[in-house]
């Protein structure tokens, strides 16, 4: 602890007047300045009555001398003091006396009050030629001492120590009493030139705030203090709460169970003066560093402080002057508010984005509220300031106002019809953790609804639940574009909000008889395939699109559950055709639903692709290997219903047989979940085979056999799930590997397990001969090759390290080669 010298000497000045008076928290036991030339009153020493062996002289010390001023002999000089004043010396220079035992001291001290204590000094001593110096502390009048010993410098130094109440030396337990002394020591075994000055010594005896500190057992655990005469010196605040605080301090520990807005509220004060209060986390330290001001009391006050459950808080009380000031205070938990969890408040706490009638007229900004909606929001109160949140009801046709509101403050809520000349037209009042209820029976016209705290402190944003509050009202009107008449129009690229709460099924389309209450979008057609889409909604949606005029519609197609609970629907919109799209609930019967909520209604249109029909089929030549061609889903539309998974963006291609096999293989994009489907003659014609074995990403292919050469034939490559994938493209290709073919070993050859995970086994039997074994990757890339001897009963085991894929595996003889497709996963 350091402690200024100046202030302590001004506080010692002030204590002059008061010492004795009242109890005190710090006092000024001992002041010596050794300005005069004689041994100041009360003072006494010692000196060694024989000279130590080996000394030179055998004259006796002299003792301390007094009132020197700077000192200068033959072989020690001693510079001004730090303040210019006189000051205490112990020198045998040339004399060579005996010093060894010349020990300084004061008179008999009473710190028994006290539970620590400061020594200070100025001190000069060099410590040369085996002289020492000690700060010497008697527990018992001077009958026995304990040696502090002090460092040695050359120049002037502040020095001293701070003691508590008892100290341990050597087993014994030595503790403040009525028979305190302090000493000098100065000892140079027979030595000379040399020496040892004091000045400026002052013992003051504190009470530490830290050492006495009182624990809150709770809430409402009422505390009365009282606070009289100086406080501790390091507790004198002048800026913890922007006062002076000259009086007596009191500390006090709280751990609060819950978290949140605590209260501390003092609920009597005797009016004789102003207790400052103060706290911070115990975690920061006891100490005058770090305290937030709750503000100074004089009577009945209220402050609010933002605590965390479980952490231990210091709470100091600080009287402003010494006059003796009795308080009683209690600290008051926070209720604990749960939240509805509604709709989002859209001003984040702090802001005044809703500030409404507060802001009228320019700007009058409010909240929107939906018929049976509750919005989640904050309030704060802090500062003498306060949030008000404003909600504007518009009501279209007569109804009834109703509103619940509840929250972790006190709230008053009120109901008016306008800023200016309002009239109230229902309140309702609250305390923390409660709430209330509005009703007006209103016509149409517009309304303001305001939830507002009736506090103005304690409340700060950030203090968790206690600033959280919900309101719900109902006031229930139709969406504008409930019916098809009222169809909110939208266009390629667009994106609308939309709502189906409080919507009917007044107006339903009659092409289908699973949607339920609905709203009602208008597009027209462009030539263009447009898709439709709610994704993201968070409630069961359904998409029905129909075409013509109100009144007279016909249905195009709906799509319920496609991403997610949600839907997506894709058409080709004719050019001067109007399409309207109905978003609604999904239910086995229309008009019972229950299912509402907002969504965001998106529409992108693009040119349909060349080959989305298959009489505009791509054309794809017949290689010996894979050559891939790029194609694209993005812009088809569904040709017939797909063999497997949905087909609404199919597209087609063909290639003319040049043998009775070919394989057809496509491999997707990244989230590409390909279908492939084959088929014989004309367009449309008969399934040869339909192929989904992989996922996104993978390969599909189908072996096709019983070709006629020269005739065409025809496929088509779709994405398995009915939403629009990122990576609408994927790679296509028709290849057929014809060679020469040894009939017997065609017969003998078998490999499996065919499609592993790269570990196959050849097996060949009947053939005597050397044969090449060889496995490509699709692209004719050489993955493996050795040789064998095939001896009639020939058995080889292969492991590729390859990736998963379609392979051929070539077996070649003097005869020829027989070919076989492997499959890895």
């Amino acid at each position: 602890m350091k402690i200024n010298l100046q202030s302590l000497l001004t506080v010692a000045c002030m204590l002059t007047i008061s010492v004795g008076a009242m109890a005190q928290n710090f006092g000024i036991v001992l002041v010596e300045n050794f300005d005069a030339t004689t041994t100041p009153v009360g003072w006494t020493q010692s000196v060694s009555p024989t000279p130590p062996a080996g000394a030179s002289s055998t004259t006796l010390s002299d003792g301390w001398a007094f009132g020197e001023g700077p000192y200068t002999s033959t072989f020690w000089t001693v510079p001004a003091s730090i303040d210019g004043s006189p000051f205490a010396i112990s020198n045998d220079d040339a004399a060579d006396q005996d010093r060894s035992e010349d020990l300084l001291m004061s008179p008999v001290m009473n710190l028994a009050g006290y539970d620590s204590a400061i020594f200070l000094y100025d001190v000069f001593y060099d410590g040369q030629y085996a002289a020492e110096a000690y700060f010497m502390i008697s527990y018992d009048a001077g009958a026995n001492w304990l040696n502090l010993p002090l460092n040695d410098s050359a120049v002037w130094a502040e020095d001293g120590a701070i003691l508590p109440a008892s100290i341990n030396v050597g087993g014994t337990i030595f503790t403040f009493n009525d028979q305190m002394m302090i000493g000098f020591l100065h000892r140079d075994a027979g030595a000379w030139g040399s020496g040892f000055a004091v000045d400026n010594v002052i013992v003051a005896g504190y009470n530490n705030p830290c050492d006495d500190v009182v624990t809150i057992q709770g809430c409402d655990a009422p505390q009365t203090v009282t606070l009289g005469g100086f406080g501790t010196i390091d507790w004198e605040f002048t800026t913890g709460c922007g006062y002076t605080t000259f009086g007596q301090e009191q500390l006090y520990s709280f751990t609060p169970s819950v978290s949140g807005v605590h209260t501390l509220d003092v609920t009597a004060a005797t009016g004789n003066s102003w207790i400052d209060y103060m706290w911070k986390p115990a975690s920061a330290g006891c100490d005058t560093i770090g305290w937030t001001c709750l503000g100074d009391a004089n009577g009945v006050e209220s402050y609010g402080m933002n605590l965390t459950a479980g952490v231990e808080y210091y709470i100091l009380a600080d009287n402003e002057f010494i006059d003796s000031e009795t308080q009683t205070f209690e600290i008051s938990c926070p209720c604990t508010y749960t939240s509805l969890g509604g709709t989002p408040e859209s001003e984040a706490c702090g802001d005044d984005f809703n500030g409404g009638c507060n802001n009228d007229p320019s700007p009058a900004t409010y909240e929107s509220i939906l018929c049976g909606e509750t919005i989640s929001g904050t309030l704060w109160a802090d500062g003498g300031n306060r949030d008000t949140d404003w909600y504007e009801l518009i009501v279209t046709e007569a109804t009834t106002i109703e509103v619940d509101y509840s929250g972790g403050m006190p709230i008053n809520a009120i109901l008016i019809d306008n800023c200016t000349d309002f009239t109230l037209l229902d309140e309702a009042t609250s305390l923390a953790c409660g709430g209330g209820t509005l009703s007006y029976a209103a016509t149409p016209g517009t309304y303001l609804l305001a939830i507002v705290p009736t506090a103005f402190e304690a409340y700060p944003c950030g203090t968790g639940t206690e600033n959280d509050y919900d309101v719900t009202v109902t006031y229930c009107n139709p969406p504008a574009n409930d019916l098809c008449a009222g169809a909110v129009a939208v266009t390629c690229g667009s994106t609308t909000s939309g709502d189906t709460e409080n919507a009917t099924a007044d107006d339903a389309p009659n092409g289908n008889n699973t949607v339920s209450e609905g709203v009602w979008y208008v597009l027209a057609g462009t030539d263009q395939v447009v898709t439709a889409s709610t994704c993201g909604a968070s409630w069961d949606t359904e998409i029905v699109v129909m075409e013509g005029s109100c009144g007279s519609l016909t249905y195009v197609g709906n799509n319920d559950d496609d991403c997610g609970l949600q839907s997506t629907y894709s058409w080709f919109a004719n050019a001067g055709t109007d399409y309207y799209i109905y978003v609604g609930d999904y239910s086995n019967d229309v008009g019972v639903g229950g299912n509402t909520g907002t969504f965001d209604l998106a529409v992108t249109c693009v040119a349909p692709v060349a080959n989305d029909e298959c009489q505009g089929a791509e054309m794809l030549t017949v290689g010996t290997s894979c050559v891939s061609t790029s194609g694209t889903v993005d812009g088809a539309t569904e040709s017939l219903p797909g063999c497997l998974g949905n087909a609404n963006d199919d597209v087609w291609y063909s290639f003319v047989a040049d043998a009775t096999t070919a394989t057809v293989e496509v491999t997707g994009a990244a989230d590409f979940d390909a279908v492939l489907e084959a088929f014989d003659g004309a367009c449309v014609g008969t399934s040869l085979g339909c192929a989904d074995l992989t996922l996104d990403a993978g390969t599909e292919s189908l072996d096709l056999t019983g070709l006629v050469p020269g005739n065409t034939y025809y496929f088509r490559v779709y994405h398995y799930y009915t939403a629009l994938t990122t990576t609408p493209t994927f790679d296509v290709c028709v290849y057929n590997i014809v060679t020469g073919v040894n009939e017997m070993l065609d017969e003998g050859l078998s490999v499996y397990p065919n499609p592993s995970n790269g570990e196959f086994v050849v097996e060949v039997s009947g053939v005597e001969a050397d044969a090449q074994l060889t496995v490509l990757d699709v692209t004719g890339r050489v993955v493996y090759t050795e040789g064998a001897v095939l001896n009639g009963n020939f058995r080889k085991s292969l492991n590729l390290d390859v990736t998963s894929g379609t392979y051929l595996l070539q077996v070649a003889t003097e005869e020829g080669l027989v070919t076989r497709k492997i499959q890895v996963q």
